[in-house]
Parts: C-alpha cells; structure tokens; sequence
C-alpha cells in the first residue's frame, strides 16, 4: 500500500480545524442574530423605572450577538489549539536536504537482446547483434564500467562464460568477465575495468565448458560516476 506523504496530511489537519472554527463561529454569530430578532419590544420607561435601574449595578452593556465571556474564550482556546496542531505537524516534515539522494550516478548502455554459444575451449564472438560503438571520452569524470549480462547453461549442465570483446583491437576485456552455472536466467556482475582510449567496437562472448549451449540476454555496460 503506497505511504501517504506528511505533507497531505498536514493539509488535511490544517483545513478540518479552519473549517471548524468558522463553523464554531458562524454559529454564535447566528445564535446573537437570532435572540435579537425574538427579544421582546421594550417599553418606554417611566422616570422613576429609570431612576431605580440608574442605581443598579450595571451587568453588561454589550448588545446582543456579540462574543464575550466564555464565547470568547472558547474561541482563543481554539485557535490556539489550532496553532499548536500546525506547529506539531510542521516538525514531522521533513526539509528537503534530509531526501537528498547521496548515492553514486551511473548510466546503462545496452549491448543487445539475446545470443547463444556452443563452444567448448574457446570463447566464441555472438554476431546477432550483441555490440556496441564506445569511446571514454563521451563520459567524462566516469570511475569505472561493470559488465551487466543475463546468461545461463542448458540443463545447467557445466559452466557458462560471458564477457566484452574488442574486435579492432582483438583484444578481450578480461575484467568484464562473468559466469553462472544455473540452467535459468541470471543476472550476473562483473568487476570493474576501465576502456582503452579512441572509439572501439565492442561485443559479446560466449564459452561452455560441456559442450552444452551457453545463453546470454539483456547485456549492458554499467558506467559508474
């Protein structure tokens, strides 16, 4: 199940307890409104009602459908709950240096689809396809390449062998060697190696030790920065 970001779920809290506290407020307002509209007509008051009611303690002058009192604390109660709520929610989001990536920068150049081999003492070049044109200065800065390859024996029957070949030179990428034993497709890593200088073609070999067939898919070079 995909994990709900923090900050939706900020935006959520923040906006039920805005719309609360409009409603909470919309309401008192509502409720002034309408006792003012059902008080009773007063009647003019004679000089002696008003000499009695000047003597009196005056309770409240405020008119009617005004927030005071316990209406008004009830209201700064809940904007500071509101407040401490956001503050709370704000410091679980994390900034964005924490989700910075620090990993290492790496590229994939494909080789080709598929291929298989036979042989049985010597590595043999695949030609359906499996090559691909590279000279280092295209990646500038680059530490060093893997040879990344799917590759299988039949039967699992003996030893499958994979690796990059240098036909301008007739030279073979030693470290870019692979080899499984499994009669299903794996994937399979080689050791780091760099490339020789200049714009080189470059291929897929195969070798079996047993004569049965050796499998090769997806092979791609792995540059790392």
């Amino acid at each position: 199940m995909a994990k709900i970001p923090l900050e939706k779920i900020a935006l959520v809290i923040l906006g039920f307890f805005v719309i609360w506290n409009l409603i909470f407020i919309d309401w008192f307002i509502f409720k002034g409104k309408k006792e003012a509209v059902n008080s009773p007509i007063s009647t003019p008051i004679t000089n002696s009602e008003q000499s009695i009611n000047e003597n009196q303690t005056i309770v409240s002058k405020e008119p009617a459908g005004t927030c005071v009192g316990d209406c008004l604390k009830t209201l700064e109660a809940s904007i500071s709950a509101v407040n401490k709520k956001i503050a709370e929610v704000e410091k679980k989001i994390p900034t964005s240096t924490t989700t910075q990536s620090t990993g290492a920068k790496v590229a994939y150049l494909p080789i080709g689809v598929s291929g298989a081999s036979t042989s049985l003492t010597d590595f043999e070049t695949i030609t359906s396809g499996q090559e691909i044109y590279l000279d280092p200065v295209d990646f500038p800065g680059y530490k060093n390449m893997r040879l990344q390859a799917y590759i299988k024996v039949l039967s699992g029957n003996g030893k499958t062998f994979a690796r990059l070949y240098n036909p301008t030179d007739g030279l073979a990428i030693l470290d870019s060697e692979i080899s499984t034993t499994n009669e299903n497709f794996t994937l399979v890593e080689s050791g780091t190696f760099r490339l020789p200088s200049g714009k080189k073609l470059y291929k897929i070999q195969l070798k079996s030790l047993t004569g049965y067939e050796a499998s090769v898919q997806l092979a791609r070079i792995k540059v790392e920065f």
